[in-house]
């Protein structure tokens, strides 16, 4: 497939040239765009349609009769630039269809057509012959880059991770084409009436310390060095354009001939003011290298005082207004109330999914309620989100039969990480959870912290400084949670142990350091690759380091090392779960729509007449990952890989 254009679906696509690897002289040029009465020459005997960046071009025959015939009854897609990030450990992302082509044999296509687009020419304007033969050579290539990949891949072992990805892909391209339903016009009242807010709000906080401040003196909410100042108490030098007079006091202007002719000269003159500051310091906050106190969100949520409760809300409503707000107003298509979301499946280094234009990942609870069914009353939205997917993935990948086994039981992982602190038995906290005592709750979120970055590498020093407990208190903890699952620190040791003896140099490439001090002279850059049980490959590499003794060491990255096998394999597991609810929901279209992908969740926009069965349908699947990873990966798991769902008649009911 060979279309030209940028987006599939803003309607400028005016040449589309179709062509065929089975019979390379059939093609089909459309010089109006898509239209359904062309044959795709797809025939009942095809099993996989290949491309480069295949999405674009499937997103142009998203709706065409041979397509859908060719889904239904199971073909597969295949495309060579998602393979080759696959292949490349996730190094190689968004690799061109030429590049691969001289990586793996093939040749560079006629230069005529590209001169054209490089002078301004429309596709419209090429000769048609000229076209054709650019597709031909195209799909030749495409060709022989998917068949050397194909080999590598037999040979990694990594044909059924690349099936379950395929799949993905084909529920990443129905979600772009869907989009996400958003009511347009209340967007606009809430976009305007937050804008409207946040304007009253930075009145209210220059009203607040207009007292404080010399007349002449301009606040500036987005300068750290005067907040600092302001709330803390200190010096702002600040630099101002003055007018520069000559002996008589009367301004200067420039001559004639000086570009800004008859312009007044200004120069510049420092002023400096002081303040006393609302607040003291916080113990143990000093200031930093720009000279002045942090007044990141941390520290001023541990502080009470009119102008930074204030200034707390005004961060906040400033975020809505200029990400999220600013975000929608230029990605939703207002004819048809819908946004899409961008998913790209090659730009992380773990394999999960990054959202932009807009992203949707995290979106702020104020947006939510503005994204609702496409079918308004008649239709609901279905929200199914993995359960603590990534701790379950850490304890089937290591092994760890005693986190399996308190999975299973239902135990409360955090309140299990509370109780090794060693001042409660954990089912004391259960107890006092459960009775809503409020203390112990606090104490258990403190413990969740913990939990997760301690999953993902952060050092003893690192989470004392993010829970506020004393050191010991994190040793502790970590001592006994390492007796009772022993085999997840051991599987990060035998991870280290795979890179070490693994490890390829780079000639050349100077050796990255930790502290940004320079290497010893004869020390390159090393990587090292690890692949995982579900085939996937991921790369490192490796820091220098002078310790406290001054001595010189190199390392990889142990947070990574914690992050990337968890955080990735979690995310083929998503992969796999998605294409199956994919497959599954095309039998019901017409009835529901999948809508995005949310790290470890579905959106679905699901149709009330067909709602029972389609939400029975969907959780079955989403609570199948251990039986679909035996079958597809032929690995055991006893794994409890389980889901759960809200349905709301908004994005916000469903969280």
């Amino acid at each position: 497939l060979k279309p030209g254009g940028l987006n599939p679906l803003d309607g400028r696509t005016k040449i589309i040239v179709y062509v065929d690897s089975d019979n390379p002289e059939w093609t089909t040029y459309e010089r109006n765009g898509f239209s359904r009465a062309f044959s795709l020459n797809i025939l009942p005997t095809t099993q996989v349609l290949i491309g480069h960046n295949i999405q674009f071009d499937l997103l142009h025959i998203w709706q065409h009769p041979e397509l859908k015939a060719f889904i239904a009854r199971g073909g597969r897609i295949y495309d060579t630039m998602i393979a080759e990030y696959e292949l490349t450990g996730k190094e190689s992302k968004y690799s061109s269809l030429d590049a691969l082509s001289l990586k793996y044999g093939g040749t560079q296509k006629d230069s005529k057509v590209t001169d054209y687009w490089a002078e301004g020419k429309l596709s419209s304007d090429i000769p048609e012959e000229l076209l054709r033969e650019y597709a031909k050579e195209d799909g030749k290539n495409t060709e022989l880059v998917a068949l050397a990949q194909l080999k590598l891949l037999k040979e990694r072992k990594m044909m059924p991770l690349i099936r379950v990805v395929m799949d993905h892909l084909l529920a990443i391209t129905e979600m772009y084409y869907n989009g996400m339903y958003i009511d347009y016009n209340n967007f606009l009242f809430f976009k305007e009436a937050q804008e409207a807010k946040l304007d009253r709000e930075f009145y209210e906080l220059t009203e607040l310390v207009k007292p404080l401040v010399p007349s002449d003196f301009e606040v500036n909410l987005d300068s750290d060095m005067q907040l600092s100042a302001l709330i803390f108490g200190g010096e702002v030098k600040v630099i101002k354009q003055e007018p520069l007079l000559d002996e008589k006091g009367v301004p200067k202007v420039y001559g004639p001939k000086a570009m800004k002719a008859g312009q007044i000269v200004q120069r510049n003159i420092g002023y400096t003011y002081g303040f006393q500051g609302f607040c003291k310091p916080l113990p143990g906050m000093s200031i930093n290298l720009k000279g002045s106190y942090s007044t990141d969100v941390e520290v001023l949520e541990q502080l009470d005082h009119p102008f930074v409760n204030k200034l707390r809300e005004y961060r906040k409503r400033r975020k809505i207004v200029n990400t999220y707000c600013a975000q929608l107003h230029k990605f939703t298509l207002k004819g048809c109330n819908l946004i899409r979301p961008n998913l790209e499946m090659v730009k992380t280094v773990t394999g999960r999914l990054s959202c932009e234009r807009p992203n949707m990942q995290n979106p702020h609870p104020q947006i939510t309620p503005l994204f609702s069914s496409e079918w308004l009353d008649e239709g609901v939205l279905m929200e199914i989100d993995m359960s603590q997917l990534e701790v379950v993935m850490e304890a089937f990948i290591s092994g760890c039969t005693n986190y399996l086994q308190d999975m299973e039981a239902g135990l409360n992982v955090h309140a299990l990480m509370l109780s090794f602190m060693g001042e409660y038995t954990y089912e004391h906290i259960i107890e006092q959870i459960d009775a809503g005592n409020e203390e112990i709750i606090a104490k258990r979120k403190q413990a969740k912290g913990l939990t997760f970055a301690g999953q993902y590498g952060a050092g003893i020093w690192k989470l004392s400084q993010q829970s506020g407990l004393p050191q010991e208190v994190v040793k502790r903890v970590f001592a006994n949670f390492n007796a009772r699952y022993p085999e997840l620190s051991r599987c990060k040791e035998e991870i280290t142990a795979h890179l070490l003896q693994n490890q390829v140099p780079m000639i050349g490439t100077p050796l990255a350091m930790w502290d940004k001090q320079e290497a010893p002279e004869g020390h390159c850059q090393h990587y090292a690759q690890w692949q995982s049980c579900f085939g996937s490959l991921y790369t490192f590499y490796d820091k220098g380091q002078y310790n406290r003794f001054k001595q010189f060491t190199r390392t990889y990255d142990r947070r990574q090392i914690c992050n990337y096998p968890i955080q990735g394999s979690a995310a083929v597991l998503v992969g796999l779960l998605c294409g199956k609810v994919f497959r599954f929901l095309r039998k019901y279209e017409g009835y529901a729509k999948l809508r995005l992908e949310v790290h470890d969740s579905l959106l679905i926009d699901i149709k009330k007449e067909k709602q029972e069965e389609i939400v029975a349908g969907v959780v079955e699947i989403m609570n199948s990952g251990a039986k679909y990873i035996e079958e597809i990966f032929g690995i055991p798991c006893s794994a409890p890989f389980t889901a759960t769902y809200k349905i709301g008649q908004t994005w916000k009911e469903c969280k």
